[in-house]
């Protein structure tokens, strides 16, 4: 009998007791797996040479007899092209991968095939779309004609005509000589003079360099799990477990090249076999790196019948996808340490974050025309002083700013029946608009914020309940300007955030009165945007060598000039019918825009909320987004406050100390100032990967900002934010 687990669960009075069988276990060695049958003894290593560069072992002569008949189809099927493409020049076709290589399987392997293309006509781009289109049938054509075929693939490079790489294809005299890295990989420079043979045309592999192994799949683990995780959880919904194993196979294989690369030099060899993978990851990384490949191969090659024994292909899925993503953390961390050479240590480190330049300056002290001015005496009461106030002001939001304050200062005592049912109806309201946002799940924090120590906790601070006078009207009521006192110490002597409750107001009314997706695009006609392809916004560092040459995949990008109803219509359920910028469907997007000079004063923006210094590092910032959105932990190198005008955020504060227990990125990496460590992963494999991540756990705490809330906090306080209503509204300020 099989191990299992029980559940009991009660039927009136008598407990009934359900078994859920677990999964027979795998081997824990390489040998067992191929005694198993789990892996087969397959795959060939190519040696270096004398410049690290792989040496190629593809040849025609090496392609088994049974397989030819495919290939000449395959070549068949790209000489047709010119015919279906008008203006189009086939410059070259190769056979690259296992065919060439002589290690071709039956009923795994598929004809994949590489060709590169001109085009001097402006009207291909649809008849291009069309060909591509038609690929499933052409593969549906090879399975056919051969069975023991699982596929034919088929990828085109076409560029145009005239362009540099154009002519650098048909080997121009006044093409270059040599190309830039974005024009190698748009070539796949590395697998064609590595692996490939020239099945037609001539043969552009004596101009590319040398294929040297260097980390390239490492930098794209991160956007390829993420990718790979989302398709497989929507596959499963759909109940294609199938087509989920095919996209979870896809992944782990990315993963053990992606070690491969890492250890070829040492190794003195490469591979794209996944078994040679394996043993040069077991033996250059070592472990854990080692045993996370093993499951990984294990996992990746598994046949038919023991994916059924280990509870089908969504759950073999699944777990190749955690698989592939631990040893992904396994290579990331030998990644830095071998290539990167700026570990941040220490904050003193990094240099001073420069005030604005001097134009700016004058601008950011000048945020808005101050409000027309109306004389308590002569002011008229009522509706009129509402009116009276409209029609001075200029602009949609400002005069609703203005009804809004009105409202405020004219509001009725705190519990009256009227605020009661105006809140009723903001909270109506609230829920309609809410149905009409995206929305995402929040994740669940692993760690215990609670308890810690008294020296590193956040300072809270009721501001809206101190008096306004001093001394204070009430017995035990604190002055404001007592409150303020006890902020200021703690951030010049503690150096510690500080929360100010209901402080908000102080430079604007808060509420869906003034901030709503009906308000946005007068606010803000046009402002950046963050652009991810998840709910996890993390940022990264777009003008960085390896980020600017396409080798490290972005996980945000930046639209810098969106405007504000089309960001309204993106955060939107339908997202307005508009198409995706930089990603797939369902990206997500997250404000992050510079306040227009009319919105807010400067002189409105209280001393304390710049954490005693003046000099602003940016303009005031607007942050807007959905429920779900989440910064990951990152640090600020200036000082910082953040008013929450609508909605709420939860934040987890790290102090500086706890730096080497975050496991920053480089110095010199794209993902500068961001932690490694998840706050959402699994506490033991946390733990396994970052063993010193506890010590910065035991100082973590998390606050809670409602609407009307600030908070200030120092520079190199690490924070992860998370948008936990259905819109978020806030300003914020970096001052150095």
């Amino acid at each position: 009998r099989r191990a299992g687990s029980a559940a009991c669960c009660t039927r009136g009075r008598s407990p009934t007791v359900v078994w859920r069988m677990l999964p027979p276990p795998l081997p824990t060695t390489l040998d067992a797996s191929i005694a198993a049958g789990l892996v087969k003894q397959h795959g060939r290593l190519q040696p270096l040479d004398e410049r690290q560069a792989v040496l190629c072992d593809a040849s025609i002569e090496r392609v088994q007899p049974s397989w030819r008949p495919a290939l000449d189809a395959a070549l068949a099927e790209w000489l047709a092209l010119p015919k279906e493409v008008t203006g189009l020049s086939l410059i070259a076709v190769y056979a690259r991968g296992s065919i060439v290589r002589g290690l071709a399987l039956e009923g795994i392997s598929d004809v994949d095939t590489l060709g590169f293309a001109t085009v001097s006509h402006s009207d291909a781009d649809s008849e291009l779309k069309a060909w591509q289109s038609r690929g499933s049938e052409r593969a549906r054509r090879m399975r056919s004609a051969y069975p023991f075929c699982s596929g034919l693939e088929m990828r085109l490079v076409c560029v145009p005509e005239r362009s540099s790489l154009g002519g650098w294809l048909r080997g121009d005299a006044a093409a270059p000589a040599s190309l830039a890295d974005t024009q190698l990989r748009a070539l796949d420079a590395f697998r064609l003079a590595s692996q490939a043979v020239c099945l037609h045309g001539s043969d552009l592999v004596p101009r590319l360099p040398p294929p040297v192994p260097r980390p390239r799949l490492v930098l794209e683990q991160s956007a390829d799990l993420a990718r790979a995780s989302r398709a497989v959880a929507a596959l499963a919904v759909q109940g294609s477990s199938d087509k989920a194993l095919a996209v979870a196979r896809w992944a782990a294989k990315r993963a053990l090249r992606a070690g491969m690369e890492l250890a070829a030099a040492d190794y003195g060899a490469f591979s794209r076999d996944l078994l040679p993978c394996h043993r040069a990851i077991s033996a250059v990384l070592g472990q854990p790196a080692g045993s996370r490949s093993l499951l990984v191969l294990q996992l990746a090659c598994m046949p038919e019948e023991e994916v059924a024994r280990q509870g089908g292909g969504e759950a073999v899925a699944a777990r190749l996808i955690h698989a592939a993503g631990r040893l992904a953390q396994a290579c990331d961390t030998y990644h830095l340490a071998r290539h990167f050479s700026q570990p941040l240590l220490a904050f003193e480190q990094l240099p001073e974050t420069p005030p604005l330049p001097p134009a700016l300056l004058s601008a950011a002290a000048s945020f808005a025309v101050a409000p027309a001015a109306t004389s308590s005496a002569t002011a008229p009461s009522g509706f009129e002083s509402v009116q009276a106030a409209l029609s001075e002001e200029r602009g949609r939001w400002a005069r609703r700013a203005v009804v809004a304050r009105a409202r405020a200062a004219a509001s009725s005592p705190r519990y009256s029946l009227r605020r009661l049912r105006r809140r009723e109806a903001e909270a109506g309201r609230e829920e309609a608009e809410a149905g009409r946002l995206k929305s995402d799940d929040l994740g669940r924090l692993t760690i215990d914020t609670a308890n810690s120590p008294r020296h590193t906790r956040v300072l809270d601070l009721a501001w809206d309940r101190a008096s306004g006078g001093s001394p204070p009207f009430f017995r035990g009521t604190p002055s404001r300007a007592r409150v303020e006192g006890i902020a200021r110490r703690a951030l010049a002597a503690g150096r510690r955030p500080v929360v100010l409750r209901g402080m908000a107001s102080e430079i604007a009314p808060v509420g869906r009165a003034l901030w709503d997706l009906d308000t946005l695009p007068t606010l803000l006609p046009r402002g950046r945007v963050r652009v991810s392809p998840s709910p996890t916004f993390t940022f990264v560092r777009e003008r960085h060598p390896l980020c600017r040459s396409g080798a490290y995949p972005l996980p945000s990008r930046v639209c810098e000039a969106m405007s504000g109803s089309e960001f309204v219509a993106r955060i939107g359920l339908a997202a307005g019918g508009l198409p995706p910028l930089f990603y797939a469907a369902g990206e997500r997007y997250y404000m992050q825009a510079d306040l227009p000079a009319e919105t807010i004063q400067a002189g409105r923006v209280p001393a304390l909320w710049r954490s005693l210094l003046d000099s602003p590092a940016q303009p005031l910032r607007l942050w807007v987004s959905t429920r779900g959105a989440t910064t990951p932990l990152h640090f600020d190198s200036a000082d910082s406050f953040l008013a929450q005008m609508r909605g709420s955020k939860r934040v987890t504060f790290f102090p500086p100390a706890a730096l080497r227990g975050l496991y920053p990125y480089p110095a010199d990496h794209p993902l500068h100032r961001r932690a490694r460590p998840s706050l959402y992963a699994a506490p033991d494999e946390r733990a396994e990967d970052y063993p010193r991540f506890s010590e910065a756990a035991a100082v973590a705490q998390t606050i809670e900002l409602h609407e009307g809330d600030v908070v200030i906090f120092p520079r190199n306080w690490w924070h992860n934010v998370e948008t936990t209503s259905a819109l978020s509204v806030s300003v914020g300020c970096r001052f150095v």
